[in-house]
């Protein structure tokens, strides 16, 4: 059975979602059964996008994990698992089911339980977990939490802990990824989960594209690395093989498939060649 190390905090919530941070840093050589929860209370008001979220608004943060958007209030809950995991992100999603659909009173759907949404992703070896809820106090995720395994002891979380390099990425534009306008896109759905391309494009040629959804990935950044790669070029069948096998290859998913992915991009790729474009 895993042994539970909490950790509480409460801030605002910039502070909170950049509090997984602290332990991706320092656990190197944590044990396979030992499993650090962070559980902290938000004060303030602010939109916390999934990973991969086109967002609407100009002022939002955006967290480590896929899944919707969460409009985060003083009061509400957050809790982030860290814990060594050497399996794939759709077993750590999986394993972590019942923790989500305790915090959020329902089953665990599209990245939203009742009135929580969930993320995972996995980073250096490490799965990480995020839960944000509403109408829960601290001693209900607690409860939740022990789903997981023993709760072998509660302290606080010093905000020293927390790096300063993670709370200067949760503000820095290319984290955040404002979007830019695009004039084609296109979408694949799977059990909730979505997955699309958006792209802005003048006589057939690609400026550059953008991904959208609620889907989880790890690592986190290797879906904006493979993304940033197709500017300036012209769609064609060596493009779309070589972009699904690139996804294939670096990128781990769960909630979608690479068949959602392939078809997100084609259907992208065949709505440029409707603008001229030509495959």
């Amino acid at each position: 059975m895993a042994r539970i190390r909490i950790w509480r905090l409460t801030g605002d919530p910039l502070l909170v979602i950049s509090a997984p941070d602290a332990f991706l840093v320092r656990s190197q050589g944590m044990a396979l059964d030992t499993v650090d929860v962070v559980v902290a209370e938000v004060q303030g008001e602010a939109l916390i996008h999934g990973a991969y979220e086109r967002p609407k608004a100009h002022t939002y943060l955006r967290r480590l994990t896929g899944g919707p958007l969460f409009k985060a209030h003083s009061g509400d809950l957050y809790i982030a698992v860290i814990r060594r995991y050497q399996w794939r992100l759709d077993t750590l999603l999986k394993d972590h089911s019942k923790l989500v659909s305790c915090m959020g009173g329902g089953d665990a759907y599209g990245g939203q339980a009742g009135d929580a949404v969930y993320g995972v992703t996995k980073i250096a070896g490490k799965g990480v977990v995020e839960v944000l809820a509403k109408s829960r106090t601290m001693e209900d995720a607690l409860k939740c939490v022990e789903r997981l395994g023993r709760i072998a002891g509660i302290e606080e979380l010093d905000e020293d802990l927390i790096p300063g390099k993670a709370l200067e990425r949760n503000r820095d534009p290319g984290w955040l990824r404002p979007p830019r306008q695009s004039n084609v896109w296109s979408y694949s759905t799977a059990n909730g989960y979505r997955i699309g391309f958006h792209a802005w494009v003048e006589e057939g040629l690609i400026h550059w594209i953008e991904v959208d959804g609620n889907f989880h990935a790890a690592p986190p950044s290797q879906v904006y690395a493979l993304i940033d790669t197709v500017e300036q070029v012209y769609p064609s069948p060596g493009l779309a093989y070589e972009f699904t096998a690139a996804w294939s290859t670096f990128v781990d998913t769960a909630g979608i498939s690479i068949d959602n992915v392939s078809e997100a991009f084609n259907g992208l790729l065949r709505r440029v060649e409707a603008l001229g474009g030509g495959l």
